[in-house]
């Protein structure tokens, strides 16, 4: 018992490394759940960003925005299947990222809904739109790695733990 109880308490590098590795923010403040993420984008995020790539270059004032507003509404949006035109504007290849980006959100697979929201335009509205939805995702992947760096550990420990008991 007292080979046990010590095994459990000693420090474990590899437990100690994950939870370092986590952002000061993480640890601070905590993260979303995967579901509140794929909520926010749904209900907020999405649909304001496909408005502010719709907004026409060069006119970003509220005339702009407003206009924005109103293409996002008439406009039918690309499904994440669909094949992008190959002649493509800035706008184009925003919508069809986001198009992407939603679908990987629904499944539930938050890196390939950032790297998807990564093909926004640089500098973008639509961009700027996500940035604080996609720092959450990004913390939320953080979280997820490391607990399962964290579980693989505790998987091991108790494996060896088992090996190591004494037979009755």
């Amino acid at each position: 018992a007292t080979l046990v109880a010590t095994t459990i308490t000693a420090p474990n590098s590899v437990i100690e490394s994950a939870i370092r590795l986590l952002p000061d923010t993480v640890r601070t403040a905590g993260v979303p759940s995967l579901s509140e993420l794929q909520t926010q984008f749904e209900e907020s995020v999405h649909t304001k960003a496909r408005q502010a790539t719709m907004v026409p270059k060069g006119n970003v004032g509220l005339e702009g925005q407003l206009l924005g507003m109103a293409f996002a509404t008439l406009k039918v949006a690309p499904g994440p299947d669909d094949a992008a035109p190959a002649e493509q504007t800035a706008s184009t290849r925003s919508e069809y990222a986001l198009s992407r980006a939603r679908r990987q959100i629904q499944l539930g697979n938050l890196e390939k809904a950032v790297e998807q929201l990564d093909g926004l335009e640089k500098g973008g509205q639509a961009a700027f739109t996500v940035q604080d939805w996609k720092e959450s995702a990004k913390q939320r992947i953080a979280v997820d790695k490391a607990l399962k760096m964290i579980r693989l550990e505790c998987a091991l420990a108790n494996a060896t733990l088992a090996k190591d008991a004494p037979k009755d």
